[in-house]
């Protein structure tokens, strides 16, 4: 582990050496299941060669070779190689079907570690991953949201229906996990947007925040539910407030605008809650959210005039800086 932490350069001398050790088990006195992942040679071995850029590569069948032993973590170490190595595609694709979910969710990694590195991801493995979303683990079912909303060009028409459906899961994560893919369409989401909409009033405020942001990524194709995430300005979750008024201001201004009036039956105008919040960050978002409203030549209510003035005196910069460009417009 040390030589891989040495960098590309001064540690792909000892690639060579490094490989034997993949089919070292051996450890004096110890029980090598028992030991902790990389306290096993072969698996420390296998993610050595992973951060060895080109000379690791030149190893990819080597590591490929021994993921199909049976110890869990070896095959985790190989998975996760394979995926900083951006090699042997098939291999991770064939261990998505692994009877242990810790591998199932590392192959799901892997893909997120070779898209981030410019490798295009086929559409075979993307509807291989795909398939992953119905997966029994919790766990494999946000890891395959969370590996598919990090994919450029995925072809989301083909997966609605099973998007949808983990919308509707019984775990959260697995739920902020699909919401995040949604997001990640940008405008295409708003094929979701009523599914998305109905998760404002999730009992998870994880939930909550999330659909808040995947709604404000469909800008005004989410606008129409402008006037629902306003009234998270008033949600007992700072996070949820916080994302409410970044999605209100990704609307635009007629979107900015449902932030200035106070919700039916009600009497507290959201944005003058939001500026006064007891959380600085809540504080700042509210600020944030108004200057796209200032910079359109907006005039901004009196009281939420004063209400944005009163945050250039705040104790804490970042509300002082955005208050004061919400001003300035």
């Amino acid at each position: 582990m040390a030589l891989g932490a040495l960098g590309e350069e001064k540690a792909a001398a000892y690639a060579d050496q490094i490989s034997r050790l993949l089919a070292d088990t051996a450890t004096v006195g110890t029980n090598i299941e028992a030991l902790p992942c990389m306290c096993k040679p072969n698996c420390a071995a296998a993610a050595a060669l992973g951060r060895l850029g080109k000379a690791g590569k030149d190893l990819a069948g080597s590591v490929a070779k021994i993921s199909i032993f049976l110890d869990i973590d070896l095959r985790c170490a190989c998975m996760e190689a394979l995926g900083n190595m951006g090699e042997k595609i098939e291999v991770l694709l064939e261990n998505l079907g692994d009877f242990d979910k810790r591998v199932r969710v590392c192959c799901l990694d892997a893909f997120v570690v070779i898209s981030k590195n410019g490798v295009t991801i086929g559409k075979t493995s993307i509807t291989r991953m795909s398939q992953c979303l119905a997966d029994p683990e919790p766990a494999v079912r946000e890891h395959a949201a969370l590996a598919l909303s990090a994919i450029s060009g995925v072809p989301i028409a083909d997966f609605a229906g099973a998007i949808n459906v983990v919308l509707d899961d019984i775990s959260s994560e697995v739920v902020v996990a699909a919401l995040k893919l949604i997001a990640s369409l940008g405008k295409q989401a708003a094929l979701f947007a009523v599914s998305v909409s109905s998760k404002l009033e999730h009992p998870s405020e994880n939930v909550r925040a999330a659909a808040c942001t995947a709604l404000g990524e469909m800008q005004e194709n989410g606008a129409q539910y402008a006037e629902q995430v306003a009234r998270k300005f008033l949600d007992p979750s700072c996070k949820v407030r916080r994302a409410a008024s970044a999605a209100l201001g990704d609307f635009g201004v007629q979107g900015t605008k449902w932030g200035l009036t106070a919700p039916d039956g009600g009497d507290a105008i959201p944005y003058i809650v939001l500026l006064r919040d007891k959380f600085s960050e809540v504080r700042a978002a509210g600020c944030e959210g108004l200057q796209k409203l200032s910079a359109s030549g907006e005039v901004l209510p009196e009281d939420v005039h004063q209400a944005v003035q009163a945050c250039k005196d705040d104790e804490f910069a970042r509300v002082r800086a955005a208050a004061d460009k919400a001003l300035k417009g």
